[in-house]
């Protein structure tokens, strides 16, 4: 039986960067070129054993708390127990490390058992722990602890601590103030959970300990994680998220720190939330239960903090980042445009775009970005030769100046929209001169408005003010600019961050977004200065703002819902409620201690860390944007697939994520909330990815190709094996980018086979192994995980594909005692999934009912009674992979808004599928006949070949009426 942690069938968020090419399968893999500088030991503590772990004089160690801690819960509510812990009861050298065992009894009666593996390399000492229920007793949940001490440490604020998106430094805002990150307990949780940051280090005289999360495994959660308003224990089988944290310990003299790896994370409720609670994370305690959770203790030696945060980032960077090449950045560029003039209306009497989503307000900048889209409108008008493109986004401009809608707008009427909007006009005069039109009047405009700023200046009028001084050599607004920096940096001289990164008003609070606008500005006042020292300061804004942003493996399972609980205020804002199924958040995930959501927000510095890449020629800097511009482009919903989110809020055929999909703890929906998302922000995502295209296109000729670059799709994904010799050399190795481990076999496996499921269907191009030991293999591939194809009998390191797979599996067929496998590249592309169902033919009795097949949603089919038969001829064999339904009366459409009536029906149904749609050749897709449920979406997935559908539907009151119906297949 697999491992309960073992989901074959799970989906997966995330891929690779291009691996460069990789050894032959029989060379040795590459390792550590001198023996490590760590050591390890195991030492007699309270009638155990316990580890220390040393590099030079620093030193590690649990010895004065045990090993293996577990917390267990007796509801959901209260009753957690305090966390304990015991010590190791053995240990034992294993080949590749150490293998050492401990066994719990908690308070309630109930037993566990760990082991942990330790292998020592010249990064650090990495773990692998194995915990299983042994027995029963009285709790419900329990969730476990691995704790270390830093000897030298002393308490929480004697160091200076770094958790990206959290901690950075050491500072009355870190452990006391009022920010929107971390609110000070005996506790000092330094982060939500993995999601949110990979890593957490301190940093002392010279010396940064830090803990790096290396757990397998898709980052797994459940939807009751939404309701952080109170302190809940959620005891529930489908988690696989682990957490890293700090806890002050002691008092006096005795006082120190404890960091800790715990498995699954719990949350500590920090945003509008007093007194501060937690939100536990539990997995049931029943017998036979079995997880796998690793970590890496680092040491290393810094000449300051800054130093420790760059090298400590850019190393966690390096592990964690992944790029998915799904979409040619032409192939967006012109769906992003062409969305947008089909989106363009009057709305409040107001012409504007985004018309056709949930747009109440006639504004121009910031949110929905008006003047900024018409600008990028103007400048495509010319790219793509589409004059309509520019007497549209002309006649927007020249109406919002007239009636000076970009400075007095309903919703944001502050410093920043006001001069982002009137920087987007600049912007437009300056892209029409270009092209041989002068706007006259426009100009006028913009320097009108930059004057009469100047005489009240507001730092966020910066970038404006710069802006006019590039173009018209008007060295006042550099003065006044420089002066307002000053000011800044002497307002917020204790903090880490000085004035680069925190906001200017009230409370220094760390910011990504005034990251990305200090970057801006500090870039600017570099160019039009030439002092170094706003470079450095840009530099520093640049590590801040990759420290916040990171690509992980992340799924959702929304457990147990009906949909319903997407509604707020009437309007659909939580997307990971669709039913039972995984919902994948495309895109950027925003590491901080407040969310990991995904959140496009930083591709806005695109175009600034490329004028980093100009200045300084440092490669890092182009790969970062690279790595921001790429995975931006998920955003943008290609396949159709949250088509409830894109296609009823937008109507398009290419729907568009917005900002936020919360993956962590939030009560604000605005700061994403787990599963939430904030719905007024269409525009800012439209505008940072459309804008970084626009000015990549600029920097680079024939950027905007159509073409895709394959890149390694297995990498992080999950990893499953017919055996391994020990969790020293789990499968997992031979994807997680790192070529000095190992997946290896046991000795007495018969079959010596690894299979990586890729999490999606990949066109594949290619397949390549480093291997060490091995003579041959055998290669194969599947779309099910069932059913596989050999591709190669005598595969040695590297095989030409052709086909579109869901699994890839290598079996060791000719190989040596020490055979293993370092590497495997899996070289492709997603495929995105299309519908089928539209353009066939859907007959009910023969009768033609095209209505649910449209893709208008104020269309619907109506049965005449409450039970019907729906036939679809898709007109040839398809590969399907998903069948979506959404019945009439449970929801209902205003606008572009989803809001649930009063009177939910329920429904069930069969669905059916053939290849030829004769008799006898129907086989069943899903049979929810004795299960009637209320869903906001019928979603059901498998992989078939087949070209006919029969779907045999009925409500449970009513008449039975379908919106829309969508097959999915690739």
């Amino acid at each position: 039986m697999k491992k309960l942690w073992i989901r074959a069938a799970a989906l997966a968020l995330g891929a690779a960067l291009l691996a460069a090419p990789l050894a032959a399968c029989n060379k040795e893999p590459e390792g550590p070129a001198e023996p490590s500088p760590y050591t390890l030991q195991f030492v007699e503590a309270g009638g155990g054993y316990a580890v220390q772990i040393g590099r030079g004089d620093a030193l590690w160690s649990n010895a004065g708390t045990g090993v293996f801690g577990v917390q267990v819960s007796y509801d959901r509510i209260n009753g957690v127990g305090d966390v304990a812990y015991a010590y190791y009861d053995s240990y034992e050298a294993v080949e590749g490390g150490w293998l050492a065992k401990a066994g719990f009894t908690a308070e309630d009666g109930s037993t566990f058992a760990a082991e942990d593996t330790y292998r020592v390399s010249e990064k650090g000492v990495e773990v692998v722990r194995t915990f299983r229920v042994l027995s029963e007793g009285s709790a419900e949940g329990f969730m476990t602890y691995y704790p270390v001490r830093d000897a030298a440490a002393g308490d929480v604020m004697s160091r200076e601590w770094f958790a990206p998106g959290a901690y950075y430094g050491n500072d009355e805002y870190n452990f006391w103030g009022t920010g929107i990150k971390i609110g000070y307990t005996a506790d000092a949780v330094a982060n939500v959970d993995n999601l949110s940051a990979p890593v957490v280090a301190n940093y002392a005289g010279g010396t940064a300990f830090s803990i790096t999360d290396r757990t397998e495994g898709y980052r797994e959660t459940v939807i009751e994680d939404t309701n952080v308003s109170q302190n809940s224990i959620l005891v529930s089988d489908a988690f696989n998220i682990p957490g890293i944290g700090l806890r002050d310990v002691g008092e006096g003299e005795g006082a120190h720190v404890e960091m800790y790896h715990c498995y699954p994370a719990f949350t500590h409720n920090y945003i509008n939330i007093y007194p501060f609670t937690y939100n536990y994370r539990m997995l049931p305690v029943e017998e036979g239960l079995e997880r796998e959770t690793a970590f890496e203790i680092r040491i290393g030696e810094y000449e300051n903090f800054d130093a420790a945060v760059e090298t400590l980032w850019r190393d966690v960077y390096a592990e964690y980042s992944v790029v998915e090449r799904r979409y040619a950045a032409r192939d967006a560029y012109e769906a992003l445009t062409g969305w947008l003039y089909r989106s363009y209306g009057v709305l409040n009497s107001v012409p504007q775009y985004m018309t056709n989503s949930d747009h109440p307000y006639s504004e121009s900048g910031f949110l929905y970005r008006n003047a900024d889209l018409a600008y990028l409108m103007i400048a495509a008008g010319y790219r793509l030769g589409k004059p309509e493109y520019i007497e549209q986004a002309d006649a927007l401009i020249d109406y919002h100046i007239a009636r000076d809608l970009i400075v007095d707008n309903i919703v944001n009427e502050f410093e920043r929209a006001e001069a982002e909007g009137v920087m987007a006009v600049l912007n437009a005069y300056k892209t029409h001169l270009a092209h041989g039109v002068d706007k006259s009047d426009w100009l006028a405009y913009v320097l009108r408005k930059a004057r009469e700023k100047k005489e009240a200046p507001d730092p966020m009028a910066i970038p404006l003010f710069l802006a006019v001084a590039e173009y018209t050599k008007d060295d006042s607004y550099v003065e006044v600019s420089a002066s307002l920096l000053e000011d800044l940096d002497a307002q917020h001289k204790e903090y880490y961050y000085t004035g680069a990164i925190v906001n200017n008003s009230g409370d220094a609070i760390p910011n990504r977004e005034s990251g990305m606008i200090y970057l801006d500005i500090y870039l600017d006042m570099y160019e039009l200065t030439g002092d170094a020292a706003y470079l450095e300061h840009a530099k520093r804004c640049e590590v801040y703002l990759e420290s916040q942003m990171i690509v992980q493996n992340i799924a959702l399972v929304a457990e147990g819902t009906t949909g319903y609980e997407t509604l707020s205020d009437g309007r659909f804002r939580e997307l990971g409620t669709l039913g039972n199924e995984q919902v994948k958040p495309y895109g950027l995930s925003w590491v901080s201690g407040q969310t990991a959501s995904a959140d496009n927000a930083s591709a806005y510095s695109v175009p600034d860390v490329l004028r980093l890449y100009e200045i300084t020629g440092e490669e890092k800097y182009r790969s970062f944007a690279d790595y921001l511009m790429t995975n931006s482009l998920l955003y943008i919903n290609m396949g159709d697939k949250s088509w409830l989110m894109d296609d009823i809020r937008h109507s398009s055929g290419t729907g568009f994520q917005n900002e936020y999909f919360g993956i962590a703890a939030s009560t604000d929906v605005v700061s994403a909330g787990r599963g939430t998302m904030h719905m007024s922000n269409l525009g800012w995502n439209m505008f940072v990815v459309l804008n970084s295209l626009e000015y990549w296109a600029q920097y680079e000729e024939g950027f905007l190709k159509d073409t895709v670059d394959p890149y390694d799709t297995s990498v992080l994904k999950y990893t499953d094996a017919t055996s391994a010799l020990s969790t020293v050399y789990r499968p997992y190795n031979a994807v997680d980018k790192d070529a000095a481990t190992l997946w290896r076999p046991a000795a007495d496996d018969a079959e010596k086979a690894l299979t990586v499921d890729l999490g999606e269907f990949v066109s594949v191009t290619s397949v390549r192994m480093a291997a060490q030991g091995v003579a041959s293999a055998k290669l194969s591939a599947s779309v099910d995980g069932v059913n596989f194809t050999e591709l190669e009998g005598n595969f040695t390191g590297e095989a030409e594909v052709g086909g579109v797979y869901r699994y890839v599996r290598i079996a060791l067929t000719d190989c040596g005692q020490d055979a293993g496998i370092a590497d495997i590249d899996v070289l492709g592309n997603p495929v995105a999934a299309q519908d089928y169902a539209r353009g066939a033919e859907v007959t009910v009795t023969g009768v033609a009912v095209p209505q649910m097949t449209d893709g208008d949603y104020t269309t619907r089919w109506a049965s005449g009674g409450r039970q019907d038969t729906i036939l679809v001829d898709l007109g040839t064999i398809r590969g399907v992979t998903e069948v979506s339904m959404l019945f009439n009366i449970n929801v209902y459409f205003n606008g572009q808004d989803y809001i649930s009536r009063t009177d939910p029906v329920q429904y069930s149904y069969r669905i059916e599928y053939s290849p030829t749609g004769d008799d006898g050749d129907w086989h069943v897709y899903a049979d929810r006949r004795s299960e009637p449920r209320m869903l906001a979406v019928y979603d059901e997935q498998l992989y078939v070949r087949a070209r006919y559908f029969r779907i045999t539907a009925e409500a449970d009151r009513g008449v039975l009426s379908m919106t829309e119906l969508k097959i999915f297949g690739v």
